[in-house]
């Protein structure tokens, strides 16, 4: 595909995207009507609940029966308790209204109903999916099918109404995987405990063992199975707080590569010392408070999380520590712009580690223009900011043409964004050829970001580097 034909195809979706945007009309709140006012709660009355015990909404909930609270209060524990629920990704819609019983403007009893509109939890998907770490990097590849995965993922949510999921994956393709995940996120004997299992298997016949120019290298050798990974990990949490969250992590992995990989004349660091298998088991404690309004896709709130954990490789002989953490926060202005700006940090303890545990942007975390790069290193730091402009904000549609009733109230964002990101990698090892280690990185641009259904996301962005590069990149993911 040539850069012109990319540019014509980004620009024809922004464009058909911004005629399908009208305006919302602004809502009128009762609680702000009454933002002086003593307002106590008389009852709170909950529907759509076909599938979700009521106990799943109540924990979430920051408004308390027969609670007194002013207006202004009122109103902040109604957008907070919206944004818990919208968190659990249980519902497709979600609202919180009150019902004058009596009162004057400066003493009212009031009911509060809880509206929402549950998902279907139920999902057995045959797929198609890229198998490159983005999809810039496949369309570098000119969208090759044969460097995609495919098979049957089945998810049931809310498994047993109690907001547990089982996620069971049968992969073919480029990457072969079978695995399953089960998550708690609270127990029956205590509302606040939860936990979380999980074990994969992958193999390749194709590895990235390398990189060079800043960019991953690919092997392939005669159809053999070049790597293979076996994995598993469990977590324990606890709920301080609605918002806050404790995790203890374990996890095991073993790593079994095919000797070509680790000759001389490929990578022998690939794993430690040149070894065609390594075990590793790591453990961990991190703290997480998550105050966003949408997790998935925020607008406003604060998120904040702070991580240790060590890793030790291959019968207690290398122990890999790791610290780190993100503080970002998203504050809305007015009702149509929202400023945004997040850090990032990891530190970790050796010096040189096997390449398959070196990794620092270009996977999860990057800068935003060097999406087609790789940098490795010991310790980074990321910094993020936008401003964006809200085309539609969580504006809710009614289509009745889609088959499924759980899918016929539509909520859809549309923003535009701005934004500058700067990172630093630090690699004490040596650059290697690669000379975008140890310096800064730079990147800005422009975005177009669209949400449906609250946890479905897509990026169409127009970057600039500080390399003067230009590009165009597709994410499916938030930012930061």
């Amino acid at each position: 595909m040539t850069s012109d034909y990319k540019y014509k195809v980004v620009t024809a979706v922004i464009l058909f995207l911004l005629v399908l945007a009208d305006s919302v009309s602004a809502q009128v709140d009762v609680l702000k009507k009454y933002n002086s006012a003593q307002i106590s709660i008389s009852d709170i009355q909950y529907s759509g609940l076909n599938k979700t015990k009521l106990s799943v909404v109540e924990r979430e909930m920051q408004i308390v029966k027969g609670a007194a609270y002013s207006g202004t209060a009122l109103y902040q524990a109604r957008e907070r308790s919206i944004a818990q629920l919208k968190n659990l990704n249980l519902f497709n819609a979600i609202d919180i209204t009150f019902e004058i019983l009596e009162g004057d403007s400066s003493n009212l009893l009031m009911n509060c109903m809880v509206v929402v509109v549950e998902k279907w939890y139920l999902w057995p998907i045959p797929f198609v999916e890229f198998a490159d770490r983005n999809f810039n990097q496949w369309w570098q590849f000119d969208l090759n099918p044969q460097r995609t995965n495919f098979g049957l993922y089945l998810f049931k949510y809310n498994f047993r109404g109690l907001n547990q999921t089982v996620k069971m994956s049968l992969v073919t393709g480029y990457t072969q995987n079978i695995g399953i995940q089960y998550n708690v996120p609270f127990t029956s004997w205590n509302k606040r405990a939860g936990y979380y299992l999980e074990a994969q298997y992958r193999t390749n016949d194709e590895v990235w063992y390398k990189t060079e120019g800043n960019k991953l290298q690919f092997l392939k050798h005669q159809d053999k199975v070049l790597i293979k990974r076996r994995f598993g990990a469990g977590s324990i949490y606890y709920r301080i707080t609605p918002t806050t969250t404790v995790y203890l992590d374990a996890a095991y992995g073993r790593i079994n590569v095919n000797d070509t990989i680790v000759q001389a004349e490929q990578n022998p660091y690939f794993l430690l010392h040149g070894k065609t298998r390594q075990d590793q088991f790591s453990s961990g404690i991190s703290i997480v408070k998550e105050a966003r309004n949408n997790r998935l896709f925020p607008w406003s709130g604060h998120y904040l999380a702070l991580y240790s954990s060590s890793m030790m490789i291959n019968d207690h002989r290398t122990i890999l520590n790791y610290l780190g953490g993100k503080a970002a926060v998203y504050y809305p202005v007015q009702n149509k712009f929202s400023i945004s700006g997040s850090a990032i940090f990891k530190v970790t303890s050796l010096r040189e580690a096997p390449y398959y545990n070196f990794k620092s942007f270009g996977y999860s975390s990057y800068v935003r223009g060097y999406e087609n790069y790789v940098i490795e290193g010991q310790h980074f730091i990321l910094l993020k900011s936008g401003v964006r402009y809200a085309i539609l904000n969580e504006k809710k549609n009614f289509v009745p043409l889609i088959p499924f009733k759980q899918y016929q109230h539509l909520p859809v964002s549309i923003y535009l964004d701005a934004f500058i990101d700067a990172g630093y990698v630090v690699n004490k090892s040596g650059a290697d050829g690669n000379d975008l280690q140890n310096t800064w990185l730079y990147g800005e641009g422009i975005g177009l970001n669209m949400a449906f259904y609250f946890d479905k996301v897509i990026r169409f962005e127009i970057t600039r580097n500080h390399l003067d590069q230009y590009g165009i990149f597709v994410h499916f993911e938030k930012s930061f």
